[in-house]
């Protein structure tokens, strides 16, 4: 496999897997074709968006634990974390 492919496959198992966590694919193939050499760059900012969104998940899921009631209303940042390029904004909130 030539080290062009290699490099396909590679970008590809990192896109499948930040769909895998709930972040749309035509969103994300969009944002990685807007900026033309830039697609690990811009890769390794929606796995930076990854992280701080399971963050907000881990959180969400202590909290259900502690109190069900409550839980409730952080539904909604739930259904929040799967848009990358508003996961900032959900942390700023959701703090």
């Amino acid at each position: 496999m030539s080290g062009e492919a290699e490099d396909t496959e590679r970008v590809l198992a990192r896109l499948e897997a930040l769909e895998r966590f709930g972040f749309p694919r035509q969103a994300m193939d969009e944002f990685l074709e807007d900026y033309e050499g830039g697609v690990h760059d811009r890769l390794d900012w929606l796995e930076e968006r990854r992280e701080t969104a399971s963050e907000i998940e881990d959180r969400i899921v202590a909290l259900s634990q502690i109190s069900a009631a409550r839980a409730e209303g952080l539904n909604i940042f739930r259904e929040e974390i799967h848009d990358p390029f508003s996961v900032e904004e959900v942390y700023a909130v959701f703090e």
